[in-house]
């Protein structure tokens, strides 16, 4: 099983103590979270719709990561069967088989498709055909990203992270940061112009990089009770970029989307859905209107559809009051 896909730590108890793991609760207590997450979700700008669960021959087998294409079709990673699924209006449309167990997925401004495996980093066509590879070294991928320039690809290793910049052409490659931390096998990324995201889980804030590794800024802070601070033990957990360069941030436990600024200033909750009780990937994608956000739900092997009737601007929202966001 993919690393990127559940925390793996010893035991059952260290698990709840780090928050990985939700400890058993009385009825009431699960009756008071029912009504809070019911509560949170009315005042969701995004409501979420009937999930994607693919059947049959076309069944996800094992999710690791989604992005969204040039056409607004949604691109799903079947690491089991070797395949990226298309998937057009909740239905499968083809699928592209692949060679290697796809970990990662990312689609670049010319529409080209970038695909990572434990040792293979990879350029598809639109239509789903490698065109160039190149060899990876590490000990597993777990996030990719593309700029109009760079490819950058997270590595896992024996002391954390590794984060190194390709060309489109995958080449000369280069390593612009190491030792990172991420919990849960987990450490995403996202381009956008010439900064590169990093969503620090560990740090519960988005650190922003340039594309030589140096951090220049970062947004976020540790907390329950301020919804635009990440909460749990480890979040946020993924994260993409939207149109005006708005970030969205998906929690695991909670489970939710958060949509900021590009300065990281908070604008409103997208969403909340209720997912496993493990600290997960939960891989989101944006269409190319940010009308709707898809998270991958690694528990059903399913994609979450997160959904507003119009397009969104970067316009600050009412709550919280001025001050209380997330600090850059």
């Amino acid at each position: 099983m993919s690393a990127r896909v559940v925390c793996v730590v010893g035991l059952p108890w260290f698990l709840t103590l780090c928050g990985c793991l939700v400890a058993s609760s009385s009825p009431a207590g699960e009756e008071e979270d029912r009504k809070a997450e019911a509560a949170a979700a009315a005042k969701a700008v995004y409501k979420e719709e009937p999930p994607i669960r693919l059947t049959g021959a076309q069944a996800i087998r094992h999710l690791t990561a989604i992005a969204v294409d040039a056409d607004d079709r949604l691109l799903a990673c079947d690491a089991q069967q070797k395949r990226v699924h298309v998937i057009r209006d909740g239905k499968a449309e083809t699928t592209w088989e692949l060679d290697f167990r796809p970990e990662a997925i990312a689609v670049g401004p010319t529409g080209a498709v970038f695909v990572a495996a434990e040792r293979t980093l990879a350029r598809l066509t639109r239509e789903g055909q490698v065109d160039r590879g190149t060899e990876l070294k590490g000990k597993g991928v777990a996030a990719l990203t593309v700029s109009d320039k760079d490819v950058f690809v997270v590595l896992r290793g024996d002391t954390g992270f590794t984060i190194v910049r390709y060309t489109v052409e995958l080449e000369d490659p280069q390593t612009i940061a190491k030792g990172l931390r991420g919990c849960c096998g987990t450490l995403d990324i996202a381009a956008h112009g010439d900064r590169l995201l990093v969503a620090e889980n560990t740090r519960h804030r988005v650190g922003i990089y340039d594309r030589d590794g140096k951090l220049v800024a970062k947004f976020g802070s540790e907390g329950s009770k301020d919804v635009a601070a990440f909460g749990g033990c480890c979040n946020p957990m993924n994260l993409c970029v939207g149109p005006n360069g708005d970030v969205f941030t998906a929690e695991s436990g909670p489970d939710r989307v958060k949509r900021y600024r590009p300065d990281g200033d908070y604008v409103e909750l997208v969403g909340w859905f209720r997912g496993g009780k493990t600290c997960q990937c939960v891989d989101i994608a944006a269409t190319r209107d940010g009308r709707t956000i898809y998270v991958a739900d690694t528990s059903t092997q399913g994609v979450r559809v997160l959904k507003r009737p119009e397009a969104p601007t970067s316009a600050p929202a009412k709550e919280p009051p001025p001050g209380q966001g997330a600090q850059p």
